[in-house]
C-alpha cells in the first residue's frame, strides 16, 4: 500500500503508464524493504517473502507477467539497480537519475541501463522522486513504525 500510494506523487508530476507504475513499484518497494531490514532485522526474512508474493500476484494481475516469464528474477534484478541508483542519488551531491528516469519512463519492463538524454524531464523526475521518497518515510513511520 505504501509503495502504491506513494507512486501517485511521481505520477501527479509525470504520468506513469501501467509498466512504468510498476517499475515505481519496484524502486518503491526496494526503499521500503531496505528501511524495513534495518528497523526489524528478526522478521525480514519472512516479511520480504510476502511481499515478493504480492508483488508477483500485483504484476500478474496487471498482465505483466506475460512479457517477463521470469517475474521474480526481473524483481530482483530491477529492485537491485533501482538500489544501487537510489544509493548515487544520496551519496553524490547533484546525480543525475538519468538510468532510472529511461528504465521507468523510456523503457519499462525491458533491460536497457540505458541513459535517458531529456534533461528538463530527468529535472522534473528527480525534484518528483524526492518528494516521492519524503512520502515514503513518511508513511512508514504513521503506518510500520508509530
Amino acid at each position: 500500500e505504501i509503495a502504491e500510494k506513494s507512486a501517485t506523487i511521481l505520477d501527479t508530476v509525470l504520468p506513469l503508464s501501467s509498466s512504468s507504475k510498476y517499475e515505481v513499484l519496484l524502486l518503491n518497494s526496494g526503499y521500503l524493504l531496505g528501511a524495513y531490514s534495518l528497523k526489524n532485522p528478526p522478521n525480514f526474512e519472512e516479511t520480504k517473502n510476502e511481499y515478493f508474493g504480492l508483488l508477483e500476484d500485483y504484476a500478474d494481475k496487471e498482465g505483466h507477467t506475460q512479457n517477463i516469464p521470469e517475474i521474480v528474477n526481473f524483481n530482483n534484478h530491477r529492485i537491485q539497480f533501482f538500489t544501487s541508483e537510489l544509493n548515487q542519488y544520496y551519496s553524490e551531491e547533484n546525480y543525475i537519475n538519468g538510468k532510472m528516469f529511461h528504465q521507468i519512463y523510456e523503457s519499462p519492463l525491458i533491460t536497457s541501463g540505458e541513459m535517458s538524454t531529456d534533461l528538463p524531464q530527468i529535472l522534473k523526475f528527480n525534484l518528483a522522486l524526492g518528494r516521492m521518497l519524503q512520502g515514503i518515510d513518511t508513511l512508514m513511520q504513521e503506518v510500520l513504525f508509530p
